[in-house]
């Protein structure tokens, strides 16, 4: 099944309904009428498991960052020997597990660092210049009011341009 069917599906609801819920629902009908259906739930499911996975690399990240401890059953092996007694060392080999760019930190080579930095950084700024466009649009959309009854498109279109997106 080509994706452009599915976004078409997606497409057609969307102009027929408002709401999220609606759109949603009929837009799943008319995928489900698609030939090719049986192939694209197989497909979901290969990427809902590709993103489980990256949720629980998330969650260990997550974890590493905010308390030392990976949530795993056994810490990463480390040639790196800190501490003075095995639980110190433990809580330190566990940020070997970090994972980045789809590895373990402990596995990234030395020339790949320069490139994580600067695909890292990418990411940050994007987050960042979405955060500037909400601060401006919180400034201009009272309460109650949604963003396309408070604000044009021309002046929207000014905005995105004003955050660098």
């Amino acid at each position: 099944m080509q994706h452009a069917a599915i976004l078409e599906c997606v497409s057609e609801a969307m102009s027929v309904h408002t709401t999220a819920r609606e759109q949603i629902a009929c837009a799943r009908v008319k995928v489900k009428a698609l030939p090719d259906y049986g192939d694209f739930v197989d497909n979901l499911v290969d990427e809902a498991i590709q993103s489980l996975v990256y949720d629980q690399r998330h969650r260990q990240n997550c974890s590493i960052k905010y308390t030392g401890d990976t949530g795993t059953s056994g810490a990463a092996e480390s040639k790196v020997k800190v501490g003075g007694c095995k639980a110190v060392a433990d809580a330190y080999a566990d940020y070997f597990s970090y994972t980045v760019g789809g590895k373990r930190l402990a596995d990234v080579y030395g020339e790949e660092l320069a490139d994580l930095a600067d695909a890292e950084m990418v990411q940050s700024q994007g987050h960042a210049a979405k955060a500037a466009l909400f601060r401006s649009l919180a400034d201009v959309v009272r309460p109650g009011k949604q963003v396309k009854d408070a604000v044009s498109g021309a002046r929207l279109k000014r905005m995105f341009e004003a955050a660098g997106i």
